[in-house]
């Protein structure tokens, strides 16, 4: 039963540690208001502030699992290769596949696309940011396994 419980914080924590990344690839000018809301709800058009502090809740709780935890190289190389891809999304303009006419979302530091296709002018545009931002999205979202690398078996200490 223990390790059905870590297991299930530990996935609803990835869950939202990928959340918590996402939402401030957009950048972090709401930080403040968001530091600032104690609600539960996520970003909508009634509740605009992130709950970034129930999201932080839920990101440590796998630590309650302490015993069980070791920084290993599975857990390193799944960390660095989601910051990497994060990094690399948002300089590229954070493209988005559900919406392509927002790009570029942020200032890019690299163009991968013509300028001629800001804002997705084009249905060639559109196709190539979709495209980007579909194979960007769903390669970040190994960033919700992170935490599930804490886990990896120790020797001398195994979850029951």
């Amino acid at each position: 039963m223990e390790s059905l419980l870590i297991s299930f914080v530990t996935m609803f924590s990835g869950v939202i540690l990928y959340e918590i990344a996402y939402h401030y690839g957009f950048g972090l000018g709401p930080l403040v208001g968001d530091l600032t809301t104690l609600d539960i709800q996520f970003v909508s058009s009634v509740h605009p502030q992130f709950p970034l502090l129930f999201a932080s809740v839920v990101v440590c709780a796998p630590l309650l699992a302490w015993k069980y935890i070791s920084i290993n190289r599975p857990f390193l190389i799944a960390l660095s290769i989601s910051i990497a891809l994060f990094f690399i999304w948002v300089i590229i303009g954070y493209p988005q596949f559900a919406n392509p006419t927002w790009w570029p979302t942020q200032k890019m530091i690299i163009w991968v696309f013509p300028k001629s296709y800001i804002n997705a002018p084009t249905l060639a545009a559109e196709e190539a940011i979709e495209n980007a931002g579909y194979w960007l999205n769903s390669l970040t979202k190994l960033l919700a396994v992170v935490p599930a690398f804490l886990f990896y078996p120790k020797k001398s200490k195994k979850v029951q």
